[in-house]
This record gives structure tokens, C-alpha cells and sequence, in this order.
């Protein structure tokens, strides 16, 4: 299997409200390909866990379901990189 270098670019809006304490917006870069995925919200759960939600939407019969799909590694990624973000942010 080939690897390939992603790159990943967090923006963060700090909302702090109904559980969300961010929106962020990440820009991943695959082989020079940019995707950019928003509305990611990030929470801190009440045990003080921080977690990254991926945009959904409400399916007709289904309920409720991510708008976009990542690869376990890649998700893994982009939550760190959030998480890391708001740490820096919280530190400037």
C-alpha cells in the first residue's frame, strides 16, 4: 500500500454555547488536493474529555448522519488537530 503526505489547517470560531465550544474548519491536503470540511463542533463532554463532532444532517428515516466519511486514521487526525488548536488558542 502507498502512503501519501496529508496535511491538515485548523480554524477555530469560538462560540461557547449549548455545549459547543467551537466551530472549526479544517482544510486537509492530500497529494496537493485541498478538502475542506465545516462546521465541525468541539465539546467538552462533563467529564472534561474533549470531543470533535463531524457535520451531520437529519435522513429522512434514518435520523441523524455525518455529512462526510474519514478513514479512522484520517478522523484520528482531525480530531487531534482541533483539539490541539483549541489548546494553542487557549494559551495565546
Amino acid at each position: 500500500m502507498k502512503t501519501t503526505a496529508v496535511q491538515l489547517a485548523v480554524a477555530l470560531e469560538r462560540i461557547e454555547r449549548g455545549g459547543v465550544l467551537a466551530l472549526a474548519t479544517v482544510e486537509i491536503s492530500i497529494a496537493g488536493v485541498p478538502i475542506t470540511l465545516q462546521g465541525l463542533k468541539l465539546r467538552r463532554g462533563l467529564d472534561g474529555v474533549m470531543s470533535v463532532e463531524l457535520p451531520m444532517f437529519d435522513h429522512p428515516s434514518d435520523g441523524r448522519i455525518t455529512c462526510i466519511g474519514l478513514h479512522d486514521d484520517l478522523a484520528r487526525g482531525v480530531v487531534d488537530e482541533v483539539i490541539a488548536a483549541w489548546e494553542r488558542s487557549a494559551r495565546a
